[in-house]
C-alpha cells in the first residue's frame, strides 16, 4: 500500500513540474509578443503639443560600391537606424531584460517619422530572404530603435579642377519632409556615422573619411520663418593617382620624349622628321580625347587639361622647329660662295659680330652652321619642358593641400 502511494506522488510531481516550470518562466518572461495595442492608430502622430518630438538617426556604412563621374552620383550600401519614444507603445513593467526584438511585420503598424534622403536619385530595401529590417522597444525611456538595410543612389557635385589629383565631399543629407522642427528635430545619435575603410575598396578612389554634421536651415512660408530639422554625412574620398599616373602622365612624357628625338635627325631627312613630329601629335590627341571621354564635359580647365595641352604645343613646336630649321639650313646651302676682301683692308671696315654670335661661335654654333637650329633646340626644349614639369608638379600639389584643407573646414560640425 505504502508503494502504492509513493508511486502516484512521484507520478503526480512528473505531471505537475513542466507546469511549475512553465509558471516559473512566465514569471522572468511576461511579454506575451504583442506589445503595439489593438487600438493603435498608426494615422496619428505621438507628438506632445508645445514640445518637438526627438527624433535620433544614426548610420552604418557598409560599403560604397560606386562613385561614378558621368552620372554625378555614388552609390552607398549602409544600414540606417532611427530611434524615437512613442507613449503609445509602453515598455512591460515586469520584463527585464534591456530590449525586446519586435517582428519586422510589426514595423508596418506603427507609425515611424517621414525622413528621406536629400538628393536619393534610387533606394532599394533589401528582400532576401524576407526584409533586412529589425524593430526593438528599449527598457530605458520605452524608446523604438528601428534599423534597416538600404542601397542608395546620390547625386554629388563633382568638382573636376584638380583631376586627377582631386578629392571630392559628397553629402548625405536627412531630413522630415512634412514636419519642420516645431513638430520634429532630428539630430545624429552618437557617434552619427559609422564606418570602416579598410573592409572595402572602390575602384579610382579611397574612401578617407565620412563626417556626421548638422545642415538645419530656415525657409519662407507664406510669409512665416520656419526652422527644419536636417543632418548630414559627408563622404570624403581621394583619388587613386597612381592609376592616372601610369596611364596619362608616364605615356605623354614618353611621346614628347620621343619628339624631342627629332632633333638629332639630320634637317634634310624631310620625310622622316615630318612623320615622327605628326605621329607623336596624332597618339597626344587621341589620349587626351580618351582622359575626357571618362569625365562629363565642365566649362573650367582641369589640370589634366594644363598637361595635355602644354604636350601637344611642344610636340607642336617641334613641327615649327622644323620648318625654321629647314628653312635656314637652305639658306646656307645658297650661300657657296663666300666674299673675299681685298688686300690690305682694315679690320675696322669688316661688318663687326653681335655678342650672341661671337658667343654661339665660341661653342661651335656658328651661324653659317646648317643645323644651327636643331643644336639650339636639343638644349632649349628638354630644358623648358622641365622648368614646366617643376612649376606644374609645384602648383598643383600646393593647391591639392590646400584645397583639401578648405574642404573638411567647411564641413566641420
Amino acid at each position: 500500500m505504502a508503494d502504492q502511494q509513493r508511486t502516484r506522488l512521484v507520478s503526480l510531481l512528473l505531471w505537475t513540474l513542466p507546469a511549475l516550470c512553465a509558471c516559473t518562466s512566465n514569471v522572468a518572461n511576461c511579454w506575451s509578443g504583442r506589445l503595439i495595442p489593438d487600438d493603435y492608430d498608426k494615422t496619428k502622430t505621438p507628438f506632445v503639443p508645445g514640445t518637438p518630438l526627438p527624433v535620433q538617426t544614426s548610420i552604418w556604412v557598409s560599403s560604397v560600391t560606386s562613385v561614378s563621374e558621368l552620372a554625378a552620383d555614388f552609390t552607398v550600401d549602409l544600414y540606417f537606424r532611427l530611434k524615437w519614444h512613442d507613449r503609445r507603445v509602453a515598455y512591460p513593467d515586469c520584463e527585464k531584460r534591456p530590449f525586446l526584438l519586435l517582428e519586422s511585420t510589426e514595423i508596418d503598424r506603427l507609425w515611424i517619422p517621414d525622413v528621406y534622403f536629400i538628393g536619393e536619385k534610387r533606394a532599394t530595401q533589401h528582400m532576401l530572404m524576407r526584409r533586412n529590417a529589425a524593430l526593438r522597444l528599449n527598457k530605458n525611456g520605452s524608446s523604438l530603435y528601428l534599423s534597416e538595410r538600404l542601397t542608395l543612389t546620390v547625386i554629388c557635385n563633382y568638382d573636376f579642377q584638380l583631376f586627377p589629383m582631386d578629392s571630392q565631399a559628397c553629402e548625405l543629407g536627412i531630413e522630415p519632409y512634412v514636419y519642420h522642427k516645431e513638430y520634429l528635430d532630428l539630430s545624429f545619435e552618437d557617434p552619427g556615422v559609422y564606418f570602416n575603410n579598410f573592409k572595402f575598396r572602390i575602384p579610382q578612389f579611397d574612401l578617407r573619411d565620412v563626417k556626421a554634421g548638422n545642415c538645419s536651415y530656415t525657409y519662407m512660408y507664406q510669409g512665416t520663418a520656419l526652422q527644419q530639422s536636417c543632418v548630414r554625412a559627408v563622404f570624403f574620398f581621394e583619388r587613386v593617382f597612381r592609376y592616372h599616373f601610369l596611364q596619362i602622365y608616364v605615356p605623354s612624357l614618353m611621346i614628347v620624349g620621343i619628339s624631342f628625338l627629332s632633333f638629332f635627325v639630320p634637317v634634310t631627312v624631310v620625310p622622316g622628321r615630318i612623320a615622327l613630329s605628326i605621329t607623336t601629335l596624332l597618339t597626344l590627341s587621341t589620349q587626351m580625347q580618351a582622359v575626357q571621354k571618362s569625365l562629363p564635359p565642365v566649362s573650367y580647365v582641369k589640370a589634366s587639361d594644363v598637361w595635355m595641352f602644354f604636350c601637344i604645343f611642344a610636340v607642336f613646336s617641334t613641327l615649327i622647329e622644323f620648318a625654321i630649321s629647314y628653312r635656314h639650313c637652305t639658306n646656307v646651302q645658297k650661300k657657296e660662295v663666300t666674299k673675299v676682301w681685298p688686300i690690305g683692308a682694315r679690320s675696322e671696315d669688316k661688318p663687326a659680330e653681335s655678342s650672341v654670335h661671337q658667343a654661339l661661335a665660341r661653342i661651335g654654333l656658328t651661324r653659317n652652321r646648317p643645323d644651327l637650329v636643331d643644336a639650339i633646340s636639343k638644349i632649349f626644349f628638354p630644358t623648358a619642358f622641365v622648368i614646366f614639369n617643376i612649376a606644374y608638379w609645384s602648383y598643383y600639389s600646393g593647391l591639392q593641400s590646400e584645397k583639401r584643407k578648405l574642404m573638411e573646414k567647411s564641413y566641420e560640425a
